[in-house]
């Protein structure tokens, strides 16, 4: 069996007129094939452990959560979450403190910033401490740990998360556009609904995807959805 490569992947939810919907980004497997609809995502980083302001669940906390036995895994894992999710979307979680996001994360500034953790030039933890910042822990939500099945090629053992959009911010992709509604657009973000991506069989997209869209699905709206989330981790 072969063993499976540590990532993250991170649910942004909303409310739709079918119910839940989610964020997903089309990739294109071939000029053939229908895009296929990825998370945003990706395997933890050296850099996702350093250290910066936490406002919200400690690393400790997250440790728990996660149930791993290193607070430096959990912050990894929560760092790693928050920082694909801004490479990908453009969203940030991340402020001065409890009561505070950052309202625009597409100026030019953090547009640079963006960019520097596409080619590694700088890691996020080390942007936000050096710009008086912290993330937002408390509006990442743990939903579940997905482990690809033994037969898979190319297995990952996933910690799923979810969020909400951020006041004040608006999802754009790496090219710089905003959400689309148009198929077969690689690298587009579009937002669907999660009954769709849950049943119809004809979509390209992973185990990994339908079995964190298969837990949204059981609620009817967004915010009960990440409600639930979070009494579940408090408790």
């Amino acid at each position: 069996m072969r063993p499976a490569r540590p990532v993250v992947t991170v649910l942004v939810v909303r409310d739709g007129p079918q119910g839940p919907e989610v964020l997903v980004r089309q990739r294109a497997e071939s000029s053939a094939e229908r895009s296929r609809l990825v998370l945003p995502g990706g395997a933890p980083e050296e850099e996702d452990a350093d250290a910066c302001d936490w406002f919200g669940p400690s690393p400790k906390q997250w440790a728990r959560r996660l149930d791993v036995s290193h607070v430096r895994v959990a912050r990894q894992y929560v760092m790693a979450a928050v920082r694909t999710l801004f490479e990908e979307t453009g969203l940030l979680l991340a402020g001065t403190g409890e009561d505070d996001v950052v309202p625009d994360p597409h100026t030019p500034l953090w547009s640079a910033g963006r960019s520097s953790l596409e080619t590694g030039a700088e890691g996020l933890p080390s942007q936000l401490a050096r710009r008086g910042l912290g993330v937002r822990t408390d509006l990442l939500h743990p939903v579940t740990r997905w482990v690809s099945p033994a037969e898979d090629d190319r297995r990952v053992d996933a910690w799923i998360f979810a969020v909400s959009v951020p006041p004040g911010q608006q999802p754009v992709g790496r090219d710089g556009a905003a959400c689309r509604d148009e198929e077969n657009c690689p690298g587009a973000l579009q937002w669907m609904p999660a009954v769709t991506l849950d049943e119809d069989a004809g979509l390209q997209c992973s185990s990994m995807v339908r079995a964190a869209v298969d837990c949204v699905v059981r609620s009817s709206c967004a915010a009960g959805f990440l409600l639930g989330l979070s009494a579940r981790a408090d408790s």
